[in-house]
């Protein structure tokens, strides 16, 4: 069964989320070229510094230090609206088939393919709660075996995360606890 790295699901999950649905849209042209927002978060200190635009999309870096895991470092990009379209990660290149549906509320279904690890069709789903964003994301169709994260965020005016706490899950067992809170 493929299982996308856990970075890429935590970066994009974590700094690129869901608008509540009476808001507008993100316009990922409305940050700073150069602007950096930093966390804390259960596996690290982290920041994520926008590159700007590449022609219809815009590029992210991603970088997470040592102090509580791994140093990693991921480059996405995302279209307008701040659904992400493609990463490179350090075991390869994921793209996201219309896009990761990180900015849409309700269900939306993708394809995430990775460069060494194959593809996999998600269904996310979103809800918003008093600006608090709840979601799940599970593999193929809905049920408790395929649920592979869930968890709830808030983000800026931008789209990017302020916080966040989540779970991962294999058939349906809790198989990590993490959390993200903004500097």
């Amino acid at each position: 069964m493929y299982r996308l790295p856990s970075i890429v699901t935590l970066v994009i999950a974590a700094f690129l989320a869901q608008p509540a649905v009476s808001q507008t849209a993100y316009d990922m042209g409305a940050i700073p070229k150069g602007a950096t927002f930093s966390w804390r978060a259960d596996n690290g200190n982290a920041t994520l510094k926008y590159m700007g635009q590449n022609a219809d999309l815009f590029k992210f870096r991603y970088t997470r230090d040592a102090s509580a895991g791994q140093p990693v470092k991921v480059t996405s990009w995302s279209d307008r609206a701040g659904n992400t379209v493609k990463a490179r990660v350090p075991s390869g290149t994921v793209t996201f088939t219309p896009h990761d549906c990180s900015m849409t509320p309700g269900t939306c279904r993708y394809t995430e393919a990775h460069s060494r690890y194959g593809t996999r069709n998600v269904i996310s789903t979103v809800t918003i709660k008093n600006g608090i964003w709840h979601y799940t994301k599970h593999k193929d169709n809905v049920s408790p075996n395929t649920l592979f994260e869930k968890g709830t965020q808030s983000v800026d005016r931008y789209g990017v995360a302020l916080d966040r706490d989540y779970q991962s899950f294999e058939n349906g067992a809790v198989t990590k606890t993490g959390w993200t809170r903004r500097n």
